[in-house]
């Protein structure tokens, strides 16, 4: 069973609906919420499958997958769904059919036992069940992690979060070991607060333009340095990532700063095992959009930043005309402009 929550965009109205359900008891469904579609709903699924669905689905969809699981004997989700969840992380399906394949033969997949947890793990797990021979005065000079690295490549096997995958028909997908960089530019949004001849702090402060704040590029960029935490080690904001498809894609995601054309804008820098693709990119989009305005970007407007001029806010997030834009589409379209001005002179 898989349970979704509706609630119609209009009234607001909320109701649970759990599948898989019977064309009877959708059509009862829609007439309860006072809808002729889905489509006029916004739903979520059960928590622990939301991270894994495509970026686009839609009810039907979702029951026809709920049918196939009944059908193969996971009649809970949640108490029985853990190798469903491992599978699709291994396999990242970007729509729905794609999922439902996976659902239909998922026989032909095992997930290893839970103590395989890293690559040194599975190294000595082979080790142990003899797979390799190895010399026992060798054994305590081997590199485990990079032996199991290499050996997971070989059989085939993806360490997930929900455990170690293989499958008996094809390859897993395994994304590049070399990191590719993306930088995403948005707006940024500042004011100064400037004390008065008392002494005292304005109520509100002063607009700051971007091309103003370029001055303060570097003190900003202290200030970002400070905000990163310890638990997030290297990889930055990407251990907030909840889509299982760029937890794994994405290495790293660091806030900054750059001055362009005489403005300063927010910069989020993606470093990935490959370069992200169509719904990857909107996904990441949406995900930097949410921690821009209420995330990351809301606790780091609230941090004055001392300047000779006074005590700054910046935020990354401005909601009048705020958009993210791959570096290509801002100084490709900029570069554009240029050459079409000159070609006019």
């Amino acid at each position: 069973m898989i349970r979704v929550c509706l609630v119609n965009l209009s009234s607001r109205q909320v109701e649970w609906l759990d599948l898989p359900a019977s064309g009877e008891e959708l059509e009862l469904m829609k007439a309860n919420l006072g809808v002729k579609d889905f489509s006029e709903c916004n739903y979520r699924s059960a928590p622990d499958l939301e991270d894994y669905l495509p970026r686009s689905w839609n009810v039907e969809e979702l029951n026809a997958l709920a049918s196939t699981l009944e059908r193969k004997g996971i009649g809970d989700f949640e108490k029985d769904g853990r190798k469903l969840l491992a599978v699709l992380e291994a396999e990242l399906p970007e729509t729905m059919s794609q999922m439902q394949e996976i659902a239909e033969h998922l026989e032909d997949y095992s997930v290893l036992p839970d103590e395989i947890e890293t690559p040194a793990d599975y190294a000595r797990c082979v080790i142990r069940e003899g797979k390799v021979p190895l010399d026992e005065r060798i054994a305590p000079f081997l590199d485990y992690d990079a032996f199991g690295r290499n050996q997971m490549h070989t059989d085939g096997v993806v360490q997930t979060s929900q455990g170690a995958v293989v499958c008996n028909t094809h390859a897993l997908p395994e994304f590049p070991e070399e990191l590719t960089t993306l930088r995403l530019y948005s707006p940024l949004r500042a004011g100064m607060y400037v004390k008065d001849e008392w002494g005292n702090y304005p109520c509100y402060p002063e607009e700051v333009h971007p091309n103003e704040l370029c001055r303060y590029e570097e003190a900003i960029r202290r200030q970002i340095g400070m905000e990163r935490l310890d638990s997030e080690g290297e990889r930055g904001l990407a251990v907030y990532l909840g889509n299982k498809r760029l937890e794994r894609k994405v290495h790293s995601l660091s806030p900054d700063v750059e001055a362009w054309e005489g403005e300063l804008w927010g910069v989020l820098e993606v470093k990935s095992h490959g370069e992200l693709q169509g719904t990857e990119l909107d996904a990441l989009k949406g995900f930097w959009s949410g921690q821009a305005s209420d995330g990351w970007g809301e606790g780091f407007e609230q941090r004055e930043i001392a300047t000779p001029d006074g005590d700054l806010c910046v935020s990354f997030w401005n909601a009048e005309d705020y958009q993210i834009q791959t570096e290509q589409e801002l100084k490709g379209q900029h570069t554009s402009d240029m050459a079409m001005q000159m070609g006019g002179i």
